[in-house]
């Protein structure tokens, strides 16, 4: 774990993270447990100045870890400090009605040494807490490392919102201006398209990293940084997998799994589905788990619509037969929940392919051409199924005949 060392000085550091679990479709007045954490401060008055601050926060997607470097300068008489943390432990807040998470891991250091700290109550609220001294101009390192859980906020939609406060506000605590702050928030499997707020004014993102740099900086503004990104289990809420076969139920590769509505009263197959973003439902089968051919998934349903009101869809897919005529399946229809999402299994659908016996051209129809393409099958030597009308094993003028019978309505096959 790094080190964050919390700036003695001016800065007061907050993290503040929010959790919101919607357990039904509206929010109430329900308080969301809450995770913040507090730069470091003198439990009383000091001269102390904060000369330096640089602070390292790693933002995962549903944590972030603190790690501060503070240089601190004392330009007075020599004193006897003792300094800490609040770290948010227990119930308070709005009321004393909302769970406060403590900050994990917690370490400090002083000089590159680690520092043994203990808790105590500092005017109703638990500190972690140390001494320290610093002599007349003396200057001193102070490392602090923790890390806490981001605010989220998400319903039974397919996104969820994330968010992070690192609070810099003057404290009467500390003397003098902070000479120079350095920030930077280190994205790991965030997106830069995924931010929907970030202040203040004036950052550098740059691969995937964002930097504030502040110079003589009495803090006015809080670093701020939100966004929204689809919710962990959403994937596969929101995706609908399944197997594409034969007649023989083997997997046909290459075929067209599309996503339809499905038009109960008269059972027929409606428009492609969109998904949120306005790309159609279709995609194509591929060699899936342990290499089976035919799977397919369609994925980004949405979850716009009639909250709990199922959507009737099915699944068609298309492919070629033999004679390289399309050839289409239909699942049977299945209810997409927009709010809860797709809860079933797979979807699988059969395409048959096979041609009727003597429909070489595969028009559906025997006509006197599927006679001369017998004949043609039977003059080069080749063994078709569909041309070996009579069966057996071989294909020659009998079967030939055989169709044309069967195209002039005299006889079936």
């Amino acid at each position: 774990m790094g080190i964050c060392t919390v700036n003695v000085a001016k800065i007061v550091i907050a993290l503040m993270t929010f959790v919101v679990f919607m357990l039904g479709t509206t929010i109430g007045d329900i308080a969301p447990p809450e995770s913040q954490g507090e730069t470091m401060q003198p439990v009383n008055v000091t001269e102390v100045q904060m000369v330096n601050e640089t602070v390292q926060i790693d933002l995962n997607i549903e944590n972030a870890t603190v790690m501060c470097n503070f240089t601190l300068m004392n330009p007075g008489e020599s004193e006897d400090l003792l300094v800490g943390f609040p770290i948010g432990l227990g119930w308070g807040g709005h009321g004393g009605d909302r769970y406060i998470y403590p900050l994990e891991d917690f370490k400090a250091y002083l000089n590159s040494q680690q520092v043994e700290t203990r808790e105590m109550d500092v005017n109703g609220s638990q500190w972690i807490v140390w001494n320290m001294s610093l002599e007349t101009m003396e200057t001193k390192d102070v490392d602090v490392s923790y890390w806490v859980q981001l605010s989220s906020y998400g319903n039974y939609g397919r996104e969820m919102d994330y968010w992070f406060t690192y609070v810099l506000k003057t404290g009467a605590s500390w003397g003098g201006l902070i000479e120079e702050a350095n920030i930077t928030i280190d994205l790991h499997g965030i997106e830069q398209n995924w931010i929907t707020e970030l202040t203040p004014n004036g950052s550098v993102f740059e691969n995937n990293i964002i930097t504030w740099n502040f110079i003589s900086l009495e803090p006015t503004e809080n670093i701020y940084i939100e966004f929204r990104t689809l919710r962990p289990d959403c994937e596969e809420r929101y995706t609908i997998p399944g197997f594409v076969f034969d007649e023989n139920h083997a997997g046909i590769p290459d075929a067209t799994a599309e996503l339809h509505y499905w038009n109960s009263d008269d059972s027929t197959v409606g428009e492609i589905v969109d998904d949120v973003y306005g790309e159609p439902l279709v995609t194509t089968t591929a060699s899936g788990a342990d290499g089976v051919v035919g799977w397919y998934r369609l994925t980004n349903l949405s979850d716009d619509g009639d909250l709990g009101v199922p959507i009737n869809m099915t699944v068609v897919a298309r492919t070629l037969d033999v004679a390289g005529n399309e050839r289409t399946g239909i699942s049977d229809p299945i209810g997409f929940d927009a709010r809860l999402g797709w809860i079933g299994s797979v979807v699988n659908v059969t395409v048959d392919r096979s041609l009727a016996p003597g429909d070489l051209d595969g028009d559906g129809n025997l006509t006197t051409s599927d006679a001369l393409a017998a004949l043609m099958i039977a003059a080069s030597g080749v063994h078709q199924k569909g041309a070996d009308v009579n069966g057996d094993s071989r294909v020659n003028s009998v079967d030939a005949l055989m169709i044309l019978q069967a195209a002039s309505g005299r006889t079936e096959l």
